[in-house]
């Protein structure tokens, strides 16, 4: 799941543009976390560098930070919908 929504914010593909791109690579950053001795492939990290530094730099660094924040205490299902570019859900299940 870390890998997909990943994927997800380097093709920047969820319709709220930057900020959500960001909110993707803090979401999965905190799903990654859980897997210590995963490690990006050389050509993933290329990409994340890649798209990280498209969003900080459209954003600014204080909104790019916060929106990262952001998607790091997103539940998964919240994270999922936003990288589909789904509508966020209203009452989101209680996290297990």
């Amino acid at each position: 799941m870390a890998l997909c929504l990943e994927q997800l914010a380097c093709l920047g593909a969820s319709s709220g543009g930057p900020a959500d791109q960001a909110r993707l690579f803090g979401a999965a950053e905190t799903l990654f976390e859980q897997l210590p001795d995963y490690t990006l492939p050389p050509q993933m990290l290329e990409a994340h560098e890649r798209g990280a530094l498209g969003a900080r730099n459209v954003l600014g660094e204080t909104a790019f930070r916060d929106a990262w924040m952001a998607g790091r205490t997103m539940a998964i299902d919240q994270a999922v919908s936003l990288g589909l570019g789904l509508p966020a859900l209203a009452n989101p299940p209680p996290t297990r």
